[in-house]
């Protein structure tokens, strides 16, 4: 088929101890001779065998109005029946491997677990918790970033809040206000040497500010870039041409136009960035491709290595992959690897964009890490008047610690590694300070 498809369960008798199972593609008349199947999975179970949990669900965290999608894995003889139950009760209709919640409310917190049953046994899956945030004052919830550009480049700005409305924002340039810049985005649309420096912005609510960490914006007027890579995910001619991108179920193949696509590169991981305008996905048997583009990479010159990633979001929720993903809507990320980019370097041919050879297929998630809010818990205070404080939050993740005085005007204190479940740091409040305040949020 041109389309993309699962098999069905066959049942068998085992003629012996030891059995082998053959696969073959078949290419025939009613088959396309470039066609290649993927095969993803492969189990074998007893038709007496009672269900198993493969792969249990996991915690997550979600903002008001999110989204989530909890899944777990499953072996047994069919037919498998599987419900979900939320605070011990079961939640109607909700028979599938896959439970997605959307437009969550903070009545929706608390612990879900799954149960699934055959003719011959059931099995339980671990709780797992759902947090639902609520800022309660002025809240970054994706910082802005900087990075290094050419001389007459493009570049956005952007910060994403939370807070009672209405929330203003005000752009500041090395530490001076920018005229009219009092949106969530600042554009500069032909940079120049000028505009190099570092920028922030503030968040106000009727609750209290928040100030973001800084980004530089550096100005190359040496960067070298022209490297060319062919945006797609089907690859003529390689041993497995079709790299798919499905839904949160692992199995529907994208086909919905709010859905897209964008190749992140660089020439170093910590220099990735967007490349290129997003692509929305095609329907109909070609279900699970972008459209196609060739990008042209303005910090990576041709013939040398550029890091790669492909994410995939739903636009209707985010106007980035970034967005997207705080604010708990579908999204998804392939690995990441290298490819060398093409395109021309004089005195030598032109040689064709690099194409996504070592991209694979990928399913989209919903729901952000469990400890998106990092714990903070009071140590002691040591000799010196330093105060000590625990960090729990999600192992390798990376948290930003703000701090605030009694009118709730948050700045950036420390950023930190969670190595660990928990972690220790230290702060020297002032002695003349009569209260503060420690908040913790997740970076990546």
């Amino acid at each position: 088929e041109a389309g993309f498809w699962h098999w069905t369960t066959f049942n068998v008798i085992a003629s012996n101890t030891t059995s082998r199972v053959n696969f073959e593609n078949f290419i025939g008349t009613n088959c396309s001779v470039n066609r290649r199947v993927e095969m993803d999975a492969f189990s074998v179970v007893d038709q007496t065998s009672p269900p198993q949990i493969i792969n249990q669900p996991s915690s997550a965290s979600i903002l008001v109005g999110g989204s989530v999608a909890l899944s777990i894995g499953t072996s047994g003889s069919p037919p498998l029946v599987w419900q979900w139950f939320f605070k011990g009760t079961p939640i109607s209709g909700s028979t599938n491997h896959l439970l997605y919640l959307t437009g969550m409310t903070t009545n929706q917190a608390g612990t879900y677990f799954a149960v699934v049953t055959n003719l011959f046994g059931s099995a339980t899956s671990a709780p797992i918790v759902l947090t639902v945030q609520n800022p309660l004052s002025a809240t970054i919830l994706l910082e802005p970033y900087g990075d290094t550009i050419p001389v007459g480049g493009f570049y956005n700005f952007s910060v994403l809040a939370g807070g009672p409305p209405p929330l203003t924002y005000q752009w500041y340039f090395n530490n001076a206000a920018v005229n009219g810049a009092t949106n969530r985005n600042l554009v500069l649309t032909n940079a120049q040497a000028a505009n190099a420096g570092s920028y922030k912005v503030q968040v106000q609510s009727s609750a209290g500010s928040v100030v973001s960490l800084s980004a530089t914006l550096v100005i190359d007027n040496s960067a070298v870039g022209g490297g060319e890579i062919f945006f797609f995910n089907r690859i003529q001619g390689a041993a497995s041409p079709y790299r798919a991108i499905f839904d949160v179920d692992g199995v529907t193949p994208l086909a919905n136009s709010n859905y897209v696509a964008q190749l992140y590169a660089g020439p170093s991981l910590a220099s990735l960035r967007p490349a290129g305008m997003p692509s929305h996905f095609k329907t109909g048997p070609n279900a699970g491709l972008f459209g196609a583009q060739t990008v042209t990479l303005a910090n990576v010159p041709p013939l040398t290595n550029a890091v790669v990633q492909v994410r995939v979001w739903d636009s209707t929720i985010g106007t980035s992959y970034e967005e997207a993903r705080v604010l708990g809507g579908r999204v998804g990320q392939s690995s990441l690897f290298t490819v060398v980019a093409g395109g021309g370097v004089p005195g030598l041919s032109p040689r064709l964009p690099a194409v996504l050879a070592d991209l694979n297929s990928f399913s989209l998630q919903a729901g952000l890490p469990y400890y998106t809010v990092g714990v903070i818990r009071w140590i002691g205070r040591q000799p010196d008047g330093s105060i000590v404080w625990s960090h729990q939050g999600q192992v390798g993740s990376i948290y930003l610690i703000e701090s605030s005085d009694h009118h709730f005007n948050w700045q950036p204190f420390l950023i930190l590694t969670n190595t660990s479940a928990t972690v220790n740091f230290t702060n020297y409040p002032s002695t003349n300070t009569h209260g503060f305040f420690l908040r913790s949020r997740i970076l990546d």
